[in-house]
């Protein structure tokens, strides 16, 4: 039997296609920091209240190598958000 876990990962502050955009380099920017384990499922949450979408890690924490990847993903979380937003306001479109 596994004990299977659910961690937020955090939110995106924009809406709409944006926001479907900025979660997905989120989830391509951590998964190339550090390889992401099998046993650890990325998956992008809506928020109908708050009108926002999120990144949940579901992972199985008697594996040490999917905990600890989870560890280093919770730490990097609010930086490599952060990041993101700051890159797209200094995108110009030409």
């Amino acid at each position: 039997m596994t004990r299977t876990f659910r961690v937020s990962l955090g939110n995106s502050s924009l809406t709409g296609k944006q926001a479907v955009d900025l979660v997905r380099q989120f989830r391509h920017q951590l998964c190339s920091l550090h390889k992401k384990p099998d046993l650890v499922s990325l998956v992008t949450v809506e928020d109908v209240e708050a009108r926002c979408r999120g990144v949940v890690a579901f992972y199985d924490a008697d594996n040490p190598c999917s905990a600890e990847w989870v560890k280093q993903a919770e730490a990097l979380r609010a930086e490599l958000w952060q990041m993101l937003a700051a890159r797209r306001k200094c995108a110009v479109r030409e």
